[in-house]
């Protein structure tokens, strides 16, 4: 800045501000074995629940204004912006539940143990009403999701390998989605969503000495219908079926955070010295396919697939009194992802954002009394 320049810090703040939320439900569940109610019946677990929500909020506010203070003084002003005389009520009401069964079979062979399930659920989370900066109301319509399930539990050898496989698909309607704009978070409303996906993990533990995990997840998170405005693009014209106020479609465009594909895997061995202790190498590999750090089809939230790998090396005395632990983590070192991205209405102009951490090392000492 030159030297006419002056620096403000500017805090916005509502006098006289009520929010109360409140809940109520009415709620049974039931479990039941028909294998031990009916000597003829298998090991079938039904289970299921019902639940009646009813959520309501009181929204109140008489004032709104700026407390100015300046970066090189302190001094503080407060500055009204607008007389608010906000009084807000909102209800919203919904029947949740569950419903499902669970199969307990006996193994053979190499299978010890199984576990067959599958459930339908519906949930639902309950609108609300936001007070945005400029005397603008911000109306969130409540979320419903139905959510579909199956798996299986298994574990082989005498519980040396633990598998375990779900498939999953959930359908939003009015998905709530959050997004950072100027002066806070605004919540919107997707018209509809869809989130499929499979997961498998396994635990092989060959001996005592050897342990090994692999994970893997398949998922395919859209949108179905959203009309939205990406606050990083200007002029926006409407795309068919959406309006000028919010401009674009995203149908199709994926989720936030939702890679196609992730595997890890981890691998570690106790080597044991006799009176020398026990020394532990372990290595953790991950590998993340692209995603979108945001929920806008925007290239700028593109984040390209890449790998993870941390190694570990750990002594421990055979008295377990003390404990000795190297590590480097991140040896790729993908000090340029970020966790979380978030963008203000100027294009380019990056807030709210979170690094993830450098190659980092280092070396941990342990005494336990």
């Amino acid at each position: 800045p030159d030297e006419t320049s002056r620096i403000f810090d500017a805090d916005v703040d509502f006098i006289n501000a009520l929010r109360e939320d409140r809940s109520r439900a009415v709620f049974f569940n039931f479990q039941t074995n028909l294998g031990q109610l009916f000597d003829s019946f298998p090991e079938l677990e039904l289970f299921g629940g019902l639940r009646l929500n009813a959520d309501a909020l009181h929204l109140k506010t008489d004032r709104e204004v700026i407390f100015i203070t300046d970066y090189e003084t302190g001094q503080r002003v407060e500055q009204p912006i607008d007389d608010k005389r906000t009084d807000i009520r909102g209800a919203f009401e919904s029947t949740t539940g569950e419903l499902g069964g669970r199969w307990f079979h006996g193994g053979g062979g190499l299978l010890e143990e199984g576990m067959l399930y599958a459930k339908f659920a519906r949930g639902y989370k309950p609108g609300t009403v936001q007070l945005l900066a400029g005397d603008e109301l911000n109306t969130v319509k409540p979320e419903q999701l139905n959510m579909t399930e199956i798996g299986w539990k298994a574990s082989f050898l005498q519980r040396a390998l633990v598998f375990n496989l779900t498939a999953f698909n959930y359908d939003y309607t009015d998905l709530q989605v959050a997004k950072i704009i100027i002066t806070g978070q605004k919540l919107e409303n997707a018209g509809s969503a869809t989130i499929r996906g499979m997961e498998l993990e396994m635990q092989f533990t060959p001996s005592y000495d050897i342990y090994t995990q692999l994970a893997v997840s398949l998922l395919d998170a859209r949108f179905n219908a959203f009309c939205g405005k990406d606050e990083e693009v200007e002029d926006q014209a409407a795309q068919p079926g959406c309006t000028e106020d919010e401009p674009h479609n995203f149908k199709g465009a994926k989720l936030s955070d939702a890679p196609r594909l992730t595997v890890s895997g981890l691998f570690r061995y106790d080597w044991h010295l006799g009176e020398f202790g026990t020394l532990s190498p372990l290595l953790a590999i991950s590998w993340l396919d692209d995603y979108e750090r945001r929920p806008y089809d925007n290239p700028i939230d593109h984040v390209d697939s890449h790998t993870k790998t941390d190694v570990r090396l750990a002594w421990e005395s055979v008295s377990t009194k003390y404990r000795v632990e190297a590590f480097v983590e991140n040896i790729e070192d993908h000090d340029n992802i970020f966790a979380d991205h978030f963008s203000m209405p100027d294009p380019g102009a990056y807030s709210l954002l979170s690094v993830s951490a450098p190659r980092t090392a280092g070396l941990r000492f342990e005494y336990h009394f």
